[in-house]
Protein backbone atom coordinates (compact mmCIF):
# COMPACT_ATOMS: atom_id res chain seq x y z
CA UNK A 1 0.00 0.00 0.00
CA UNK A 2 1.66 3.53 -1.18
CA UNK A 3 1.71 6.17 0.90
CA UNK A 4 2.87 8.97 0.96
CA UNK A 5 2.48 10.03 4.38
CA UNK A 6 4.91 8.40 6.91
CA UNK A 7 6.84 7.29 4.09
CA UNK A 8 10.32 5.19 4.12
CA UNK A 9 12.59 8.11 5.13
CA UNK A 10 10.85 9.79 8.09
CA UNK A 11 9.03 5.79 9.28
CA UNK A 12 13.38 5.32 9.62
CA UNK A 13 14.12 8.07 12.12
CA UNK A 14 10.53 7.78 13.93
CA UNK A 15 11.16 5.89 17.01
CA UNK A 16 14.42 8.21 17.00
CA UNK A 17 12.18 11.14 16.86
CA UNK A 18 10.06 10.02 19.77
CA UNK A 19 12.46 8.36 22.13
CA UNK A 20 11.34 10.38 24.69
CA UNK A 21 8.03 9.47 24.30
CA UNK A 22 6.99 7.47 27.34
CA UNK A 23 4.91 4.53 25.81
CA UNK A 24 4.97 2.57 28.99
CA UNK A 25 3.40 5.69 31.07
CA UNK A 26 0.92 5.95 28.22
CA UNK A 27 0.11 1.96 28.38
CA UNK A 28 -0.17 2.94 32.71
CA UNK A 29 -3.10 5.14 31.67
CA UNK A 30 -4.58 2.98 29.30
CA UNK A 31 -4.80 0.46 32.29
CA UNK A 32 -5.91 3.04 34.30
CA UNK A 33 -8.81 3.94 32.49
CA UNK A 34 -9.52 0.10 32.17
CA UNK A 35 -9.83 0.30 35.92
CA UNK A 36 -11.65 3.14 36.16
CA UNK A 37 -14.76 1.71 33.38
CA UNK A 38 -14.33 -1.52 35.19
CA UNK A 39 -13.53 -2.81 31.76
CA UNK A 40 -12.61 -6.46 32.09
CA UNK A 41 -9.72 -6.03 28.80
CA UNK A 42 -8.03 -9.30 27.01
CA UNK A 43 -8.16 -8.42 23.42
CA UNK A 44 -7.26 -4.90 22.19
CA UNK A 45 -7.35 -3.26 18.45
CA UNK A 46 -4.81 -1.10 17.84
CA UNK A 47 -5.64 1.12 15.62
CA UNK A 48 -3.07 3.51 13.60
CA UNK A 49 -0.04 0.91 15.69
CA UNK A 50 2.91 2.76 14.27
CA UNK A 51 5.85 0.97 14.69
CA UNK A 52 4.04 -0.66 17.39
CA UNK A 53 4.70 1.75 20.84
CA UNK A 54 1.66 0.96 22.26
CA UNK A 55 1.23 -2.95 20.66
CA UNK A 56 4.57 -4.04 22.09
CA UNK A 57 4.24 -3.23 25.97
CA UNK A 58 0.61 -3.81 26.24
CA UNK A 59 1.06 -7.61 24.37
CA UNK A 60 3.64 -8.03 27.18
CA UNK A 61 1.77 -7.34 29.63
CA UNK A 62 -0.47 -10.10 28.67
CA UNK A 63 -3.11 -8.64 26.40
CA UNK A 64 -3.94 -9.87 23.09
CA UNK A 65 -3.29 -6.88 20.65
CA UNK A 66 -3.68 -6.72 16.72
CA UNK A 67 -2.45 -3.69 15.42
CA UNK A 68 -4.16 -1.76 12.24
CA UNK A 69 -1.66 0.44 10.68
CA UNK A 70 -1.78 2.60 6.75
CA UNK A 71 1.66 3.18 6.23
CA UNK A 72 3.69 -0.13 4.91
CA UNK A 73 6.85 1.41 6.18
CA UNK A 74 5.40 1.86 9.89
CA UNK A 75 4.20 -1.78 9.97
CA UNK A 76 7.99 -3.22 8.28
CA UNK A 77 9.50 -1.53 11.49
CA UNK A 78 6.95 -3.24 13.79
CA UNK A 79 6.86 -6.41 12.78
CA UNK A 80 10.52 -6.06 12.94
CA UNK A 81 10.36 -4.99 16.80
CA UNK A 82 7.95 -7.84 17.33
CA UNK A 83 9.82 -10.36 16.19
CA UNK A 84 12.60 -9.04 17.82
CA UNK A 85 10.68 -8.72 21.22
CA UNK A 86 9.09 -12.21 20.74
CA UNK A 87 5.35 -10.83 21.85
CA UNK A 88 2.34 -12.36 20.23
CA UNK A 89 0.82 -9.97 18.08
CA UNK A 90 -0.86 -9.47 15.53
CA UNK A 91 -0.21 -6.92 12.69
CA UNK A 92 -2.58 -5.54 9.46
CA UNK A 93 -1.68 -3.14 6.54
CA UNK A 94 -5.15 -1.35 6.00
CA UNK A 95 -7.49 1.82 6.66
CA UNK A 96 -8.84 2.33 9.86
CA UNK A 97 -11.83 4.05 8.68
CA UNK A 98 -12.41 1.14 6.20
CA UNK A 99 -10.87 -1.95 8.45
CA UNK A 100 -13.70 -5.37 8.26
CA UNK A 101 -13.12 -8.14 9.84
CA UNK A 102 -15.34 -10.82 11.90
CA UNK A 103 -13.86 -9.84 15.27
CA UNK A 104 -14.90 -7.63 18.47
CA UNK A 105 -12.46 -6.31 20.97
CA UNK A 106 -12.89 -5.45 24.64
CA UNK A 107 -10.59 -2.55 24.23
CA UNK A 108 -10.09 -0.09 20.69
CA UNK A 109 -7.35 2.23 20.90
CA UNK A 110 -5.87 4.76 18.87
CA UNK A 111 -3.11 6.78 19.96
CA UNK A 112 -0.98 10.05 19.45
CA UNK A 113 -3.71 11.47 17.35
CA UNK A 114 -4.23 9.01 14.95
CA UNK A 115 -7.99 10.20 14.26
CA UNK A 116 -6.61 13.58 13.20
CA UNK A 117 -5.23 11.65 9.84
CA UNK A 118 -8.90 11.27 8.89
CA UNK A 119 -9.33 14.73 7.81
CA UNK A 120 -12.82 14.37 6.17
CA UNK A 121 -16.07 14.03 7.78
CA UNK A 122 -17.25 10.68 6.16
CA UNK A 123 -13.77 9.47 7.00
CA UNK A 124 -14.46 10.45 10.65
CA UNK A 125 -18.05 9.04 10.94
CA UNK A 126 -16.40 5.84 8.91
CA UNK A 127 -14.00 5.36 11.15
CA UNK A 128 -15.99 5.85 14.28
CA UNK A 129 -18.84 3.21 12.80
CA UNK A 130 -15.73 0.41 12.52
CA UNK A 131 -14.69 1.31 15.98
CA UNK A 132 -18.68 0.26 17.15
CA UNK A 133 -18.70 -2.40 14.86
CA UNK A 134 -15.42 -3.72 16.15
CA UNK A 135 -15.99 -3.55 20.00
CA UNK A 136 -17.55 -5.50 22.57
CA UNK A 137 -20.74 -4.85 24.36
CA UNK A 138 -18.87 -3.81 27.10
CA UNK A 139 -15.61 -2.06 25.64
CA UNK A 140 -14.50 1.39 25.27
CA UNK A 141 -12.95 3.16 22.73
CA UNK A 142 -9.92 5.36 23.99
CA UNK A 143 -8.01 7.95 21.82
CA UNK A 144 -6.63 10.83 21.92
CA UNK A 145 -6.57 14.06 19.35
CA UNK A 146 -5.89 17.69 19.29
CA UNK A 147 -7.97 19.89 20.96
CA UNK A 148 -9.39 23.01 19.10
CA UNK A 149 -10.16 24.91 21.79
CA UNK A 150 -6.27 24.70 22.68
CA UNK A 151 -4.86 24.69 18.63
CA UNK A 152 -6.87 28.50 18.24
CA UNK A 153 -5.81 29.57 21.49
CA UNK A 154 -2.21 28.63 21.41
CA UNK A 155 -1.56 28.41 17.70
CA UNK A 156 0.91 26.08 16.08
CA UNK A 157 4.82 27.02 15.45
CA UNK A 158 7.85 26.22 13.41
CA UNK A 159 10.26 24.31 15.46
CA UNK A 160 13.36 23.06 14.23
CA UNK A 161 15.01 19.68 16.52
CA UNK A 162 18.60 18.30 16.26
CA UNK A 163 18.77 14.04 16.48
CA UNK A 164 21.70 11.97 16.51
CA UNK A 165 21.78 8.65 15.78
CA UNK A 166 25.11 7.02 15.74
CA UNK A 167 27.40 8.93 12.48
CA UNK A 168 24.25 10.59 11.99
CA UNK A 169 22.69 14.15 12.32
CA UNK A 170 19.31 14.75 11.21
CA UNK A 171 17.39 17.97 11.70
CA UNK A 172 13.93 18.35 11.40
CA UNK A 173 11.89 21.37 10.66
CA UNK A 174 8.43 21.34 11.03
CA UNK A 175 6.47 24.10 9.93
CA UNK A 176 2.61 24.06 10.51
CA UNK A 177 0.22 25.90 8.36
CA UNK A 178 -3.27 26.48 10.16
CA UNK A 179 -6.52 26.18 8.07
CA UNK A 180 -9.01 27.55 10.31
CA UNK A 181 -12.28 26.69 7.71
CA UNK A 182 -11.51 22.95 7.44
CA UNK A 183 -10.08 22.75 10.94
CA UNK A 184 -7.21 21.44 9.98
CA UNK A 185 -3.27 22.04 10.15
CA UNK A 186 -0.57 21.14 7.13
CA UNK A 187 2.45 20.00 9.29
CA UNK A 188 5.43 20.15 7.07
CA UNK A 189 8.40 18.56 7.75
CA UNK A 190 11.97 18.56 6.35
CA UNK A 191 13.97 16.09 7.11
CA UNK A 192 17.78 16.67 6.85
CA UNK A 193 20.38 14.00 7.40
CA UNK A 194 24.51 14.90 7.62
CA UNK A 195 27.11 12.72 8.23
CA UNK A 196 30.64 13.85 9.21
CA UNK A 197 29.13 17.64 8.19
CA UNK A 198 28.36 16.22 4.59
CA UNK A 199 24.59 16.46 3.59
CA UNK A 200 23.73 12.85 2.68
CA UNK A 201 20.03 13.30 2.08
CA UNK A 202 17.26 16.09 1.79
CA UNK A 203 13.74 14.84 2.15
CA UNK A 204 10.35 16.60 2.80
CA UNK A 205 6.93 15.09 4.02
CA UNK A 206 3.36 16.94 4.50
CA UNK A 207 0.62 15.82 6.88
CA UNK A 208 -2.27 17.06 7.59
CA UNK A 209 -3.84 16.52 10.65
CA UNK A 210 -7.43 17.77 11.89
CA UNK A 211 -7.98 18.92 14.99
CA UNK A 212 -11.28 18.36 16.47
CA UNK A 213 -13.91 19.97 19.02
CA UNK A 214 -15.38 18.46 22.24
CA UNK A 215 -19.05 18.14 21.15
CA UNK A 216 -17.99 17.60 17.37
CA UNK A 217 -16.25 14.40 18.64
CA UNK A 218 -19.57 13.43 21.22
CA UNK A 219 -21.60 13.96 17.66
CA UNK A 220 -19.47 11.66 15.63
CA UNK A 221 -19.66 8.68 18.51
CA UNK A 222 -23.25 9.40 19.27
CA UNK A 223 -24.21 9.14 16.01
CA UNK A 224 -22.45 5.75 15.60
CA UNK A 225 -24.03 4.31 18.61
CA UNK A 226 -21.90 5.45 21.57
CA UNK A 227 -23.46 6.15 24.31
CA UNK A 228 -21.71 7.33 26.58
CA UNK A 229 -19.00 9.69 25.78
CA UNK A 230 -16.25 11.36 28.36
CA UNK A 231 -13.60 14.11 27.79
CA UNK A 232 -10.04 14.00 30.16
CA UNK A 233 -6.57 16.04 29.40
CA UNK A 234 -4.23 13.68 27.90
CA UNK A 235 -2.69 10.93 30.94
CA UNK A 236 -4.95 12.92 33.51
CA UNK A 237 -8.32 11.44 34.68
CA UNK A 238 -8.24 14.35 37.35
CA UNK A 239 -8.44 17.59 35.96
CA UNK A 240 -10.81 19.39 33.47
CA UNK A 241 -10.46 20.72 29.92
CA UNK A 242 -9.68 23.52 28.84
CA UNK A 243 -8.17 25.88 25.95
CA UNK A 244 -5.04 25.43 27.20
CA UNK A 245 -5.45 21.41 27.08
CA UNK A 246 -3.81 20.68 23.93
CA UNK A 247 -4.57 17.01 24.16
CA UNK A 248 -7.49 15.55 24.80
CA UNK A 249 -8.37 11.76 26.11
CA UNK A 250 -11.50 10.49 24.86
CA UNK A 251 -13.37 7.02 26.03
CA UNK A 252 -16.29 6.20 24.40
CA UNK A 253 -18.77 3.64 25.80
CA UNK A 254 -21.22 1.39 23.21
CA UNK A 255 -24.86 1.30 23.67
Amino acid sequence: MNNSVFGKNYSENYDLFYKTKNYEAECDFLELIFRKYNLEVKTILDLGCGTGGHLIPLSKRGYQVTGVERSADMLDIAKRKVEKEAVDAELVEGDISTLKTDRRFDAVISMFAVLGYQTQNSQVRKTCATVYNHLSTNGAFIFDIWNGLAVLSQRPVPVIKNFFNENQEIIRITEPVIDLLSHTVEVKYRLLVQEKEKMISNTSESHLVRFFFPQEIAYYLQSSGFHKVDFYPFMDLNQIVSDTTWSLTIVGRPG
